[in-house]
């Protein structure tokens, strides 16, 4: 397919997306890989690629680690060591061949002993994601380019693990390098798992978002509260809201939006109430539309538009962030193992026997733990511990060869208890010249 012919069909399908109902036979064209594929293929800087060397960074892990206050304090993250090292970002050209492209950068740990093959890049992949979008509920100590939507806070509704770009924020600079990451991680076989609600993905595809459906994916106390209070028996809203309903809203971030002068000290009447839930709709569902819209032009510098019309959400989403569902049947789909590794050994039951056990969190740890991604898709191979006498020892991993060293165990307990330990507290990916 000639680039004429792959624009002229783009247009199409751009023209039959007026219909919202289109959107949803996309995934039954059988043109539309087709077109995806072609696009990609026009979109790619083969000549600067192909010349380019990867950039080696240097990243010191131990004082993001340790840092308490990532908020006050962002030169410490990883996310802004690997930006300034990338000299704002600017040092690579992401629109690579489609899936050709499994490392970005090089990088050297301070103080670890590492030559990256692969799994420092990642583990500094996961490390700005986890910066970004804690994947730990209880985690306060994150950077302010996103915050946790009210569903999240207040544990109500669907999508409780989400993030919305921070309303308050302004770094337009930053939220088009976030874009171009995703978009780089669409045209490669990398991750970047980013936590958004499907009202924020939506608007990155420039799909139109509605109040009922898709802000409810934010926060769904204010969508139900707003519509019944609009449409409660005036008597009622008079006894029991009036007095509290002011003329100003609070938004995901926190801060507080008035509607009218001095809105937060006037009460909203009862015949203002339409007119009241009109305006706070509208602030709500706009509150990060100029952050959204940041991080769609870095997209777009990277993954043509056209593309983003013959895609779902759902789609942009696997597509940039991989599967959040990691099953123990597609984990084993993964798995590969050694020659020494007997795929039904003692070790490899107990292996499954634990991730079977374990939480979606603490798989995805694991998947973290043995490749440096956080989801699927991620292969790896389980192979005999060095330490292979030493019973009941710590699992070990190398990221850079996606392999996971297994132990002897005494018991399916202590499998479980030890690989839980080693997932969550083993950092380092070589210790050997690590002073911490």
């Amino acid at each position: 397919m000639d680039q004429s012919s792959t624009l002229d069909a783009t247009g199409v399908f751009k023209s039959l997306l007026a219909f919202p109902q289109f959107r949803l036979l996309l995934p039954l064209s059988q043109k539309r890989q087709a077109l995806i594929n072609a696009l990609l293929r026009c979109s790619e800087d083969r000549k600067h690629i192909s010349k380019a060397r990867l950039p080696s960074i240097n990243l010191d892990r131990r004082i993001a680690i340790e840092a308490t206050d990532l908020m006050n304090n962002l030169d410490v993250s990883i996310f802004m060591q690997v930006y300034s090292e990338l000299k704002h970002g600017k040092m690579i050209k992401y629109r690579w061949p489609r899936l050709s492209r499994e490392q970005w950068w090089e990088v050297k740990f301070i103080g670890e002993g590492i030559i990256d093959q692969g799994g420092g890049f990642r583990d500094s992949m996961a490390h700005m994601a986890d910066e970004l979008c804690p994947s730990d509920p209880t985690a306060c100590n994150h950077l302010p380019f996103f915050v946790k939507t009210p569903n999240q806070r207040e544990e109500v509704g669907d999508y409780q693990d989400c993030y919305i770009p921070n309303p308050s924020c302004y770094s337009p600079d930053i939220y088009r390098w976030i874009g171009q990451l995703m978009g780089a991680a669409y045209r490669s076989s990398e991750t970047f798992c980013l936590v958004f609600p499907p009202f924020v993905w939506k608007m990155l595809l420039g799909v139109q978002v509605t109040w009922a459906q898709d802000y409810v994916t934010v926060d769904h106390d204010f969508v139900r509260n707003i519509d019944l209070m609009e449409n409660m028996p005036e008597e009622v809203y008079v006894n029991d809201l009036q007095s509290t309903t002011t003329h100003a809203v609070t938004l995901s971030d926190g801060s507080v939006v008035e509607l009218k002068e001095n809105g937060s000290q006037q009460s909203v009447l009862a015949g203002e109430r339409h007119r009241f839930a009109d305006l706070v709709r509208k602030v709500r569902m706009t509150e990060c539309e100029e952050q959204v819209s940041w991080i769609r032009e870095g997209l777009l510098s990277v993954v043509p538009e056209g593309l983003l019309s013959l895609i779902t959400w759902q789609e942009l989403e696997v597509n940039i962030c991989g599967d959040a569902e990691i099953a123990i049947n597609d984990l084993k789909s993964q798995c590969h193992y050694s020659d020494e590794m007997a795929a039904g050994s003692e070790q490899v039951r107990q292996l499954w026997k634990a991730l079977e056990s374990f939480s979606l969190a603490d798989r995805s740890r694991f998947v973290r733990f043995v490749t440096g991604r956080k989801r699927l898709p991620a292969m790896f191979t389980v192979s005999r511990s060095a330490r292979l006498l030493a019973e009941d020892a710590l699992p070990t991993a190398s990221t850079c060869a996606n392999t996971l060293y297994l132990p002897r165990f005494s018991s399916d307990e202590m499998a479980a208890r030890r690989l839980r330990y080693a997932i969550y507290n083993c950092v380092a990916i070589d210790t050997d010249t690590n002073p911490w």
